[in-house]
């Protein structure tokens, strides 16, 4: 695997800051996955013990023997991430989305974890850019994705992209409605901003389209 030495290393100085209940979390992890090899269990085990040198061979020959662990570096890069490492996190996820022939079970669920660490660091371009590589055919929970996406665009501020993506999935509640006026509105805003007013007014009227009333439209 590609994971260099250097950067296990790095891994243990993490945890020594840390402190022992970050290990406890991982550990806690590995022994729950059933994919992870009893010599990976074991160099946790020797970090979370202080046995630096032997923790660290013990990774080293855990990656020599196994590189197809996916799963249990996408679950460690998460671990990271939830713990406040959100650039050792990216590193791992970063890495293994390197490799050229991912198997789809694992590709969306990295490209969710990278979109995750990316919106922890504040880079909402490129969490939206991992979001739209998952395949939403098999992705159990296509709704919840297209909400996040949805949230990212509003951060990015690109209004029409938002109302597209909330038109086409064909909600029709009143909360649904009320959104997409609220982009409609947000759209004309940036009109106004832009100096094209008469575009603003045609954008603010389309906003009570979807609600009878909405008092920054009617202003339009």
């Amino acid at each position: 695997m590609d994971l260099t030495l250097a950067f296990w290393i790095g891994l243990v100085v993490i945890a020594i800051i840390a402190g022992t209940v970050f290990y406890q979390d991982i550990l806690r992890f590995v022994k729950r996955n059933q994919e992870v090899d009893e010599i990976y269990v074991q160099a946790l085990e020797s970090l979370l013990d202080g046995e630096l040198r032997l923790g660290t061979e013990r990774l080293k020959k855990a990656i020599r023997e196994n590189t197809e662990n996916i799963a249990a570096y996408i679950r460690l890069g998460n671990i990271m991430r939830e713990h406040g490492s959100v650039n050792t996190a990216i590193k791992i996820h970063a890495e293994l989305h390197m490799r050229k022939s991912l198997p789809q079970q694992y590709a969306n669920r990295l490209n969710k974890a990278l979109a995750d660490d990316y919106i922890k660091a504040g880079n909402y371009e490129k969490s939206l850019y991992h979001l739209n590589l998952i395949d939403l055919s098999k992705y159990p929970i296509s709704i919840n994705l297209n909400n996040y996406k949805r949230q990212l665009l509003e951060k990015l501020g690109r209004w029409e992209d938002a109302f597209q993506l909330l038109k086409n999935s064909h909600s029709q509640d009143e909360k649904s409605r009320k959104k997409l006026a609220h982009y409609k509105v947000k759209m004309a805003e940036k009109k106004v901003e832009e100096g094209e007013e008469k575009e603003a007014r045609i954008i603010y009227k389309e906003a009570l389209k979807f609600v009878d009333h909405y008092p920054t439209a009617l202003l339009g």
